[in-house]
């Protein structure tokens, strides 16, 4: 007796393993789910923004272990970032081995649309780059999100408004 396997198993079947293939594939920023769609309003993003308490929890067991991230972006388009491991500006650097130097600087800070989502982008005097400060959830209150080493890792610093 032949049995036949019906349609829709079969479907299934085949989205499941597109799936495998896409979840174990590289090149794929798991944050971006996350990424706000709809351009946020100014005055939502304008504010300080300090590490979340699972980012300091995370610091905590590597060489930034007394890094206390913040960030404020001013109404004029100025940014402050404070206490910010060195490990954001590489790629190469893993979340626990940086070298425990931390940076703060001022510069200027512009919103930026990213593909299908939107970010904050910075300069200072000596370096500057766009789109790294991808902005999480759909509405506010939002989150702020610095990747660390590989994106596809998913890693980083997140932070939230304080005010």
């Amino acid at each position: 007796m032949t049995r036949t396997v019906p349609a829709r198993r079969v479907e299934v079947a085949s989205i499941a393993a597109a799936l495998l293939v896409l979840v174990t594939a590289c090149q794929m920023d798991w944050r971006s789910f996350e990424y706000t769609r709809s351009k946020p309003a100014r005055k939502d993003i304008v504010g300080s923004w300090s590490a979340t308490d699972k980012t300091l929890r995370d610091l905590s067991s590597t060489s930034y272990a007394k890094a206390r991230p913040m960030i404020v972006l001013g109404a004029d388009g100025v940014v402050r970032m404070t206490d910010i491991p060195d490990a954001w500006r590489d790629f190469d650097i893993d979340w626990d081995s940086g070298t425990g130097k931390l940076e703060t600087f001022n510069g200027r800070w512009e919103l930026h649309q990213a593909q299908d989502w939107w970010t904050v982008s910075v300069q200072r005097t000596d370096w500057g780059c766009d789109n790294c400060i991808p902005i999480l959830g759909q509405s506010s209150p939002y989150r702020l999100f610095i990747h660390v080493g590989d994106p596809d890792a998913g890693m980083g610093y997140e932070f939230h408004k304080v005010n």
